[in-house]
């Protein structure tokens, strides 16, 4: 299942690009041209609902946004 993360009820959703290493970004639900659906794999693992092989990762010391 593809499941969109929305940021309360701001109407904004997280958004991703598809470059390795790329930040995650806070864009408006639904905005044309951004990738906002990710699935939930086996063990909680985030992966990008465009490309399966690409999973969410967090910075070692999570000072920016989390990164592909």
């Amino acid at each position: 299942n593809q499941v969109v993360i929305r940021y309360g009820n701001s109407g904004k959703c997280v958004t991703y690009g598809t470059t390795n290493g790329t930040q995650l970004q806070i864009w408006d639900c639904g905005a044309a041209g951004k990738l906002q659906k990710f699935v939930l794999a086996a063990g909680g693992i985030l992966k990008l609902a465009s490309n399966t092989a690409k999973c969410v990762d967090a910075a070692a010391a999570l000072t920016s946004a989390p990164a592909l």
